[in-house]
């Protein structure tokens, strides 16, 4: 199992709708809006590292209302 977090920027006014988006996908164990430099952070979980880009680029950053995002993978 492959686990990352995905940092993300939303545009002004659409966070809540973005949110609830992210949080229907299959593979996103949690996301929260934050306070800082990103609106969200989202915890995937997948069973193979070619998942990961998958999800970032065919689902996440297709939701209306996502500037960008920067993922992080877990190592430990």
């Amino acid at each position: 199992m492959v686990e990352a977090f995905i940092f993300i920027t939303a545009e002004v006014g659409k966070v809540r709708d973005a949110i609830n988006d992210i949080k229907e996908l299959e593979n996103v164990k949690e996301a929260h809006v934050v306070t800082g430099p990103y609106d969200i952070i989202a915890n995937i979980n997948v069973e193979e590292m070619s998942k990961i880009r998958d999800i970032v680029e065919k689902k996440i950053q297709q939701i209306d209302g996502i500037a960008s995002t920067n993922t992080a993978i877990a190592v430990e």
